[in-house]
């Protein structure tokens, strides 16, 4: 009888030793899969960083240029209503499109089409060609 209780008791502790090692390298297992998946997530978090920061350039080259394009929008507006053109914008008269033009020069901060914008004022055709020059340089650079 004490023989058979000891094959017993040994047999459920080669079991329980089995079971032990089944679940030490199930655990094991996992905890390798666990960094695994921390390093993978790491790394993704760093791609959507980089991601955000190439999505926040883009936007402000897409605001920049919009701003540039709504600016010779206005700017050739009165060429435009002279040669019976519809635009996407309009001006009452002449006084309206001078004050927001001033505006919109003012805004830019844009030393060149400030000097333009005052050719333009003192009725120097230059000035028209240098504000679509400059114009046209700044969208150019800010598509690179």
């Amino acid at each position: 009888m004490q023989n058979n209780l000891t094959i017993i008791l040994g047999v459920l502790f080669v079991l329980a030793l089995g079971a032990g090692i089944y679940f030490y390298m199930g655990a094991q297992t996992i905890k390798i899969q666990l960094i695994s998946t921390e390093a993978t997530i790491q790394s993704l978090q760093t791609q959507v960083q980089v991601l955000t920061a190439e999505r926040d350039v883009l936007q402000n080259k897409l605001s920049q240029g919009k701003t540039y394009v709504d600016y010779i929008n206005t700017l050739i507006w009165p060429v435009m209503k002279e040669s019976n053109i519809t635009t996407n914008i309009e001006f009452s008269d002449m006084n309206e499109w001078f004050s927001d033009m001033e505006r919109r020069t003012q805004e830019l901060n844009d030393q060149e089409l400030i000097n333009a914008w005052e050719k333009i004022k003192a009725s120097d055709q230059n000035g028209f060609n240098m504000a679509i020059i400059r114009v046209l340089s700044q969208l150019e650079e800010i598509l690179k």
